[in-house]
């Protein structure tokens, strides 16, 4: 080979080198724009995860107060069912109370039953009595009628003898035979 078909040899070689580093260096243009976007949307995912990790430390705060309210419910609960063991306990007691008290009122009843057959049969005992003192009251007013008669009747006999005795002591007197003194 000559030097002139070296030559265009080595010139279209070079050529082909050079159309390949015109294609390696639109590529690697190609690649930088890659890159550049690679990087913008590298950055777009770092200030995506910052944006995250933000979110989530708020998740977590969220979730720290949420157990802690949670913890406190816990606790109110539990006092909740303190309280309303308590309560059970004094409605028991208040049910016992209750009881006593509905007994109390069946003993009073009964009583109360027992006294108004006493009241009763004190009544039927003050009609009787009633009865027999008005008998005793016509009893007493017939004998005093019987005792006014007869006493007008012995003070009408006493009257009677008086006059005699009168009429004796005045016949006595008039009589002076007999009489000396």
């Amino acid at each position: 080979m000559t030097d002139t078909e070296k030559l265009d040899l080595l010139l279209s070689e070079m050529h082909g080198i050079k159309t390949d580093m015109q294609d390696m260096k639109t590529d690697i243009q190609d690649m930088k724009t890659e890159m550049r976007d690679m990087k913008s949307d590298i950055q777009g995912l770092k200030t995506e995860m910052r944006d995250v990790r933000a979110e989530m430390q708020d998740m977590k705060t969220e979730m720290q107060d949420m157990k802690s309210d949670i913890q406190g419910l816990k606790a109110e609960m539990r006092d909740v069912r303190a309280e309303m063991q308590d309560m059970k306990s004094d409605i028991q007691g208040l049910k016992t109370e209750m009881r006593d008290v509905k007994a109390e009122m069946q003993d009073m009843k009964t009583e109360m039953q027992d006294m108004k057959s006493d009241i009763q049969g004190l009544k039927n005992d003050i009609r009787n009595l009633n009865d027999r003192v008005d008998n005793v009251e016509l009893q007493l007013n017939q004998t005093e009628r019987v005792l006014k008669n007869e006493i007008r009747k012995e003070c009408a006999l006493v009257l009677d003898e008086v006059e005699r005795v009168h009429g004796i002591l005045d016949k006595h007197k008039a009589d002076m035979t007999r009489h000396t003194a």
